[in-house]
């Protein structure tokens, strides 16, 4: 489990052990408990806390903002160096009792993880990792081939793929289950496949798979992402919620990271 402390009223430091390995220098993310949150604690909280997150050598700290809260605490967020990165877009749709005639799944082989994993560092340019400049893109690249290895060495509990007429592999869905709900964890075709429909028959080969196991899945996308927000809608799916993503990053990364 991840290491989580409060470190003011509201406010919670909860530190990533894998992103600090993948950039060299600690990260963690900031979350704001809002139940018991203290607006004005935070306000003072922020207003030192770069000088103490530099002190402490960390590289970058995220934070993620239910869109009205961000509307609410955006501001002390900008005044203590934090920048907007993304807008994350949550979305759901019901999984059918009975069949649609949907895609038969084609799960991952051993055989096929090499081929997802370096997939995984050119497929992906909306996530925050990418956007935010101040972070190198070897870096992001990087950071998801791990992330894709991870899953398929059993942190996703479904890993389906997509083949193109040869067989190879040209696209991925990895999925998790938590409670009643299956989520798309990262999904991605790649550039040269793309527009040719394995988008869709990833998303609705999930959807199949989860058929009787859960009700609902949902999938996060940037607003940006125009493309992904389009195939989630045309496989039936409607936003739920929306988010704002924040990074303060140390003022002497930028340039030095490799």
């Amino acid at each position: 489990m991840p290491e989580t402390e409060r470190i003011a009223a509201g406010l919670l430091l909860e530190q990533s052990a894998f992103e600090s390995e993948i950039y060299g220098r600690p990260a963690a993310r900031l979350l704001l408990d809002q139940d018991a949150g203290n607006l004005e604690q935070i306000d003072r909280f922020l207003a030192g806390a770069a000088h103490r997150w530099q002190k402490a050598g960390y590289l970058l700290i995220s934070c993620r903002l239910p869109q009205a809260l961000d509307a609410r605490l955006g501001e002390k967020f900008d005044a203590a160096g934090f920048r907007k990165i993304e807008t994350l877009v949550t979305l759901e749709r019901q999984i059918p009792v009975a069949s649609e005639g949907l895609p038969r799944p084609d799960k991952a082989e051993p055989r096929d993880f090499d081929a997802c994993i370096e997939l995984a560092k050119s497929a992906f340019s909306y996530d925050r990792f990418h956007v935010d400049r101040r972070l190198p893109a070897s870096k992001a690249d990087q950071l998801k081939a791990a992330w894709v290895r991870n899953a398929l060495n059993g942190r996703a509990d479904t890993a389906l793929v997509a083949r193109n007429g040869i067989g190879d592999i040209v696209g991925f869905n990895l999925l998790l289950r938590r409670g009643n709900a299956a989520i798309i964890d990262l999904i991605a075709v790649a550039e040269t496949a793309r527009g040719q429909g394995y988008g869709r028959k990833l998303v609705e080969a999930g959807i199949e798979s989860y058929r009787g196991q859960a009700l609902t899945m949902r999938a996060g996308t940037q607003i940006d992402n125009t493309a992904s927000l389009a195939l989630y809608r045309q496989c039936g799916f409607h936003q739920i919620e929306s988010a704002i993503t924040r990074h303060w990053v140390a003022p002497t990364a930028t340039g030095l990271i490799q």
